[in-house]
């Protein structure tokens, strides 16, 4: 998969905040970020 298609697949979760993008000069390096995801996983399993 090229990077330039990595990179719009991975601006939805960015945007959300689940992943953390760190620019480096031409190249976009992104991290998740653990305690959202952990939080928006908390909110998804809200039992009724």
């Amino acid at each position: 998969m090229s990077q330039p298609t990595c990179g719009e697949h991975l601006r939805v979760p960015a945007q959300a905040g689940l992943v953390r993008g760190k620019r480096i000069k031409q190249w976009v390096f992104y991290q998740r970020d653990a305690d959202r995801i952990a939080q928006a996983r908390e909110s998804l399993s809200v039992e009724w």
